[in-house]
């Protein structure tokens, strides 16, 4: 259907045209343009063309539109966790605070009362697909991280300590470990206490290719365990992605806000920092927490683990 629409000069003309005395019926034949339009136009004439411009068709109010106690729910808790993320404030409030609407939402919220301050896109590498884990304990991440200086204070200067980390890739349960030293012996002690840690059988670890993970000792250890090592390519760090992440994840919301004055005080505090993030609701499950996949996995073991399958209401059957 083609729509004709008219400029403010010429439905002057016609309004004008109109109050000569003319009739409706003779504007219609004269300009060609129906009657309901010419009737609507004259109506709100006032003697100006501003009058005569369209108005936005836009409603002022929809019956689905956020309520005031919505937005005032998304803006405290944005206020109160916003420096964690976006996806951690939409779990809060997804989880437990009743807030049934989508993450889009919430954003448009955020953006519409300045509060989300949006960042430059940035071009990402378009990487292949990745056959994730479907079981738990089917294959896991390993990886170390240097602790940040200024974490440890009372300590000597130029001291570093090693993060061990380890990350289930089907249910994202992870374990970790601090170290003074970072070497073939402490990787061995990680692996065990790692397998006493996880309430299902380790099946395969992926390392990179650091000489703590690819050595004799490590091997004959995983071996004898009956667990495989898969090394991931040289200078390929994207392909150990969701340990890099979590990584990422502690030095953003660990380490930047901990200060230690000694060593055995920063690992007391990654152990209850550890077991927070295994209770945190993320994205990727559904705004289930690690730990919430794993008892949603045990009602069924033999189906596998995939975001489609994980909702809230089957909490309740597990429980």
């Amino acid at each position: 259907m083609k729509i004709v629409t008219y400029d403010t000069k010429k439905r002057k003309r016609v309004c004008e045209f109109l109050l000569k005395g003319n009739t409706k019926t003779e504007a219609e034949i004269k300009f060609g343009i129906p009657r309901q339009t010419i009737h609507r136009w004259s109506k709100r004439y006032d003697g100006t063309r501003e009058s005569l411009v369209d108005k936005p068709r836009k409603p002022k109010w929809h019956p689905k539109a956020c309520t005031q106690s919505e937005i005032e729910l998304v803006k405290k808790a944005w206020r109160e966790y916003g420096c964690w993320g976006g996806d951690y404030v939409y779990g809060i409030l997804f989880r437990e605070r009743g807030f049934k609407r989508k993450q889009s939402t919430m954003y448009k919220i955020l953006n519409k009362y300045g509060l989300n301050k949006k960042k430059s896109k940035i071009s990402k590498r378009e990487n292949k697909p990745y056959d994730t884990a479907k079981y738990p304990g089917q294959k896991l991440q390993m990886d170390v991280k240097y602790v940040p200086k200024g974490v440890v204070g009372r300590d000597d200067k130029g001291k570093k300590y090693y993060q061990y980390t380890i990350i289930d890739e089907a249910t994202g349960i992870r374990y970790l470990e601090w170290y003074e030293k970072i070497g073939k012996i402490n990787t061995c002690f990680f692996v065990t206490n790692a397998m006493k840690f996880y309430p299902f059988r380790l099946c395969e670890i992926q390392t990179d290719n650091g000489s703590e993970f690819v050595n004799e000792d490590v091997e004959r250890v995983l071996k004898s365990r009956n667990i495989r090592h898969k090394r991931i390519k040289p200078a390929t760090p994207r392909h150990n992605g969701k340990v890099e992440r979590s990584h990422r994840v502690d030095g953003k919301y660990f380490y930047d806000g901990t200060f230690c004055e000694t060593f055995e005080e920063l690992k007391e505090q990654g152990k209850a920092w550890n077991e927070e993030y295994n209770n945190m609701y993320m994205k990727k499950f559904n705004w289930l927490s690690p730990n919430e996949v794993y008892k949603i996995y045990r009602q069924k073991p033999k189906k596998p683990i995939k975001k489609r399958n994980l909702r809230v209401e089957l909490l309740k059957k597990a429980a």
